[in-house]
């Protein structure tokens, strides 16, 4: 099974290296073949221009992958 992963985060607080080990943790638990992960660092959730995310779209749209993963981010105060 081919998989892709999307990683994203807007403010300093919140680091694209967690949520890549959290996606990597996951794929090695399950023996999934990571093929690759998409980044848009600094990009706010609410826009729907970024880079990382319009390049999986085309390739997602290029049939490459079987699975796609992403994590959501949880703050409190």
């Amino acid at each position: 099974m081919r998989v892709c992963a999307y990683v994203r985060y807007s403010t300093e607080s919140q680091e694209v290296l967690n949520q890549e080990l959290e996606i990597q943790n996951y794929v090695s638990r399950l023996n999934l073949n990571l093929v690759k992960i998409f980044r848009d660092e600094g990009v706010s959730g609410s826009k729907f221009n970024r880079n990382g995310l319009s390049e999986m779209l085309k390739e997602i749209q290029q049939k490459r992958y079987d699975l796609i993963l992403e994590t959501s981010i949880v703050t409190g105060k």
